[in-house]
């Protein structure tokens, strides 16, 4: 079922960056996360998202653009701004890692702790299957 589901979007969007293209424009529409959990929650989760795509679909170039990783970082809120270039500045002189997947790791986990306070559940489109490329 999931290789048919695959194909399909094969098809439909004939080559994987117009999958990716697609989930950064959700992203783009996003507003940027203030004060709300779930928002953020929201935000973290479409960047992820972004980052599997472009593992699965083996968009390894897009995992370094440096463009994208400034618009994904000038969405957050300014203490996250701080903290990320914080932990970039002793990342970036160890890691051989692409800057979007250390990017989406330290969302990721921005995410677990936030879900734990959170009181409601944000808003999350399934994008699953548009995420699978192989």
């Amino acid at each position: 079922m999931v290789p048919e589901v695959i194909s399909a979007f094969k098809v439909f969007f004939s080559r994987p960056e117009h999958i990716l293209e697609r989930l950064i424009e959700k992203v783009r529409k996003l507003q940027p996360p203030k004060d709300k959990l779930e928002a953020l929650i929201e935000f973290l989760l479409a960047v992820r998202n972004i980052c599997a795509t472009m593992e699965a679909c083996k968009l390894d170039a897009h995992l370094n653009n440096p463009m994208l990783a400034k618009e994904l970082i000038d969405k957050l809120p300014s203490q996250h701004k701080l903290s990320w270039a914080m932990r970039g500045q002793a990342m970036r002189q160890d890691s051989t890692s692409p800057i979007i997947k250390e990017f989406s790791d330290w969302l990721y986990h921005i995410a677990e702790a936030a879900s734990t306070v959170s009181v409601n559940r944000p808003h999350i489109e399934s994008t699953s299957t548009e995420s699978s490329c192989t």
